[in-house]
Protein backbone atom coordinates (compact mmCIF):
# COMPACT_ATOMS: atom_id res chain seq x y z
CA UNK A 1 0.00 0.00 0.00
CA UNK A 2 2.98 2.33 0.25
CA UNK A 3 3.28 2.78 -3.33
CA UNK A 4 -0.35 4.14 -3.53
CA UNK A 5 0.46 7.45 -1.39
CA UNK A 6 2.45 10.22 -3.25
CA UNK A 7 2.82 12.10 -0.33
CA UNK A 8 5.53 10.70 2.19
CA UNK A 9 4.97 11.86 6.19
CA UNK A 10 7.78 14.58 7.25
CA UNK A 11 8.15 15.82 10.88
CA UNK A 12 8.83 19.78 10.84
CA UNK A 13 10.48 20.66 13.62
CA UNK A 14 10.12 24.29 14.92
CA UNK A 15 12.38 26.93 14.42
CA UNK A 16 14.15 24.88 11.41
CA UNK A 17 12.13 24.91 8.55
CA UNK A 18 8.52 26.02 8.12
CA UNK A 19 5.61 23.74 6.37
CA UNK A 20 4.80 24.30 2.91
CA UNK A 21 1.13 22.87 3.63
CA UNK A 22 -0.78 24.85 6.31
CA UNK A 23 -3.26 22.18 7.96
CA UNK A 24 -6.56 22.54 9.30
CA UNK A 25 -7.75 20.61 12.22
CA UNK A 26 -11.46 20.69 12.56
CA UNK A 27 -13.00 20.07 16.34
CA UNK A 28 -16.49 20.25 17.47
CA UNK A 29 -17.75 23.25 18.87
CA UNK A 30 -17.82 21.83 22.57
CA UNK A 31 -13.89 20.66 22.35
CA UNK A 32 -12.70 23.91 20.82
CA UNK A 33 -14.89 25.68 23.46
CA UNK A 34 -12.62 23.76 26.19
CA UNK A 35 -9.77 24.53 24.35
CA UNK A 36 -10.52 27.94 24.72
CA UNK A 37 -11.15 27.78 28.70
CA UNK A 38 -7.91 25.72 29.46
CA UNK A 39 -6.15 28.09 27.62
CA UNK A 40 -7.45 31.32 28.99
CA UNK A 41 -7.18 29.79 32.65
CA UNK A 42 -3.21 28.23 31.64
CA UNK A 43 -2.18 31.34 29.43
CA UNK A 44 -0.94 28.69 27.42
CA UNK A 45 -1.68 29.23 23.63
CA UNK A 46 -4.67 26.16 22.25
CA UNK A 47 -2.04 25.43 19.15
CA UNK A 48 0.20 23.96 21.83
CA UNK A 49 -2.54 22.24 24.32
CA UNK A 50 -3.26 20.53 21.20
CA UNK A 51 0.18 19.58 20.68
CA UNK A 52 0.45 17.96 23.74
CA UNK A 53 -2.52 16.14 24.05
CA UNK A 54 -1.67 14.05 20.69
CA UNK A 55 1.89 13.96 21.88
CA UNK A 56 0.38 12.62 24.92
CA UNK A 57 -1.88 10.38 22.97
CA UNK A 58 -0.08 8.87 20.40
CA UNK A 59 3.01 8.18 22.94
CA UNK A 60 0.19 5.58 24.39
CA UNK A 61 -1.35 4.38 21.55
CA UNK A 62 -1.69 0.82 21.39
CA UNK A 63 -1.73 -0.97 18.32
CA UNK A 64 -4.74 -3.27 17.43
CA UNK A 65 -6.49 -1.61 19.90
CA UNK A 66 -9.93 -0.61 17.76
CA UNK A 67 -12.66 0.13 20.25
CA UNK A 68 -14.74 1.96 17.88
CA UNK A 69 -17.69 3.56 19.51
Amino acid sequence: MKDTYKDSFKIIAPGLKDSDKRGVIRIPPTTYDRLAALSKDTGVSICRIVDQCVAFALERYEEGCDDAE
